[in-house]
């Protein structure tokens, strides 16, 4: 591609120079030699009144050249309408005086026919947009025609405006579509929008009275199903209130879980002495229990004793004898008493000596008695434990994470 030098001092222009500015304006126009006609800016059609129409200027590539639209204004779209090529020339003198063609301006104009092949692109009113696509690679907007014949999208096709289909086929099966329903049905016909396909499982994938776990927001939960909070019956479908409750499992065999809907537990329990395990309490004195008791008896122990000396009967005493006094003489010696020369005798007293003696003890013996109790003492103590603790209720859950419990009305 030749690139024109212009620096300052000026230079002259030759032929050569245009040629090369011709050349880089049909580069521009090798993107889409290939392409059939399609509107690559603007040609956006807009409603005056009824059938009434303006159609905005543009460029289109039409007749294997860029090209300029004009537009129009008040035209009728009753029918579709062509851009058709329209080429023009210009003439200038030239140095020999001759009259020659200067310039050819490459443009297009509205027609109600066609001149066919790439010399003309059908357009129609807004409201048959079926015939604008948008090639993504090309970024351009191509206006088609209505075609016979198979054609294939060999990228993306991005629609602008509403789609209108007569019945088109898919799959390996080839079923052919003739209508796009809001609602699933059991045909091959019938193809469901992705809202309809949707609403079908969320309202029959599970059956009526299911009840599951919902961690959206509340104020977002499916149609068909409602929060599990006790309201009245919907759809003939009791509302169970699942608020903070733990569920569990139905078993015939146990009595507090043999049927639905029963319900018990506690969120807080206070054990009784009945729940409470068996257990003791063991206590250890320390040796130093090993003791004695001192004791005494009170002082207002002031009594008597009346008693006797019990009878002697006759009986006789030995005494010393001074064998120099007769037994009739006094004998003053100290120790003895007047008796046989022979020595001590022994002298018998008359039979009066029987008796006996009464014994009275004065009431003034007040007295007390000191008691010592030995050290091996070994007793038994009964002891009182304090009360500890303040009764209050306990945890009774497990760890738990919140959900919201869910009911299917439908």
């Amino acid at each position: 591609m030749k690139e024109l030098v212009f620096n300052t001092g000026g230079r002259k222009l030759f032929n050569e120079d245009f040629e090369a500015l011709q050349a880089l304006s049909k580069s521009f126009e090798s993107f889409y030699l290939t392409e059939d006609p399609f509107v690559i800016t603007g040609v956006n059609i807009t409603s005056v009144s009824g059938n009434i129409y303006n159609v905005s200027p543009g460029y289109v590539w039409l007749g294997n050249r860029i090209r300029r639209f004009d537009g129009a204004t008040n035209t009728d779209l009753t029918s579709d309408l062509f851009i058709n090529v329209r080429d023009t020339e210009e003439s200038k003198e030239y140095f020999d005086n001759v009259s020659r063609v200067s310039s050819r301006t490459y443009g297009s104009i509205l027609s109600n026919t066609s001149l066919g092949g790439s010399n003309s692109l059908r357009i129609s009113r807004t409201t048959d947009a079926r015939r604008y696509v948008k090639d993504v690679l090309g970024g351009k907007v191509v206006l088609l025609t209505p075609f016979t014949t198979t054609q294939t999208v060999q990228n993306n096709l991005t629609l602008q405006g509403d789609l209108t289909v007569s019945g088109f086929k898919f799959g390996a099966s080839g079923q052919k579509v003739t209508a796009i329903k809001t609602t699933v049905t059991d045909s091959h016909s019938d193809l469901a929008t992705s809202k309809a396909v949707k609403d079908h499982v969320v309202n029959h994938g599970a059956p009526k009275g299911f009840i599951g776990m919902w961690s959206g927001a509340i104020a977002e939960i499916p149609s068909g199903w409602v929060l599990c909070d006790g309201r009245a019956a919907v759809n003939g479908q009791t509302i169970p209130n699942l608020k903070g409750k733990f569920i569990v499992g139905y078993d015939p065999n146990d009595n507090d879980y043999d049927a639905i809907g029963k319900t018990g537990g506690e969120k807080e329990v206070t054990l009784t002495e009945a729940q409470l395990p068996v257990h003791k309490h063991d206590i250890s004195m320390e040796s130093a229990g090993n003791h004695i008791h001192n004791a005494s008896t009170g002082s207002a122990g002031s009594h008597s004793h009346t008693g006797s000396i019990g009878y002697g009967g006759t009986h006789s005493h030995t005494v010393n004898n001074d064998p120099y006094h007769t037994p009739d003489g006094t004998d003053y010696t100290p120790g003895e008493w007047g008796g046989t020369s022979s020595g001590n005798g022994v002298v018998a007293t008359s039979s009066n000596g029987y008796h006996n003696h009464s014994i009275t003890i004065n009431s003034v013996g007040n007295h007390t008695h000191t008691v010592t109790i030995g050290n091996g003492g070994n007793h038994i103590h009964t002891l009182s434990m304090g009360n500890t603790g303040q009764g209050h209720a306990h945890e009774n859950r497990p760890p738990f994470y919140t959900l919201a419990f869910i009911i299917k009305t439908v």
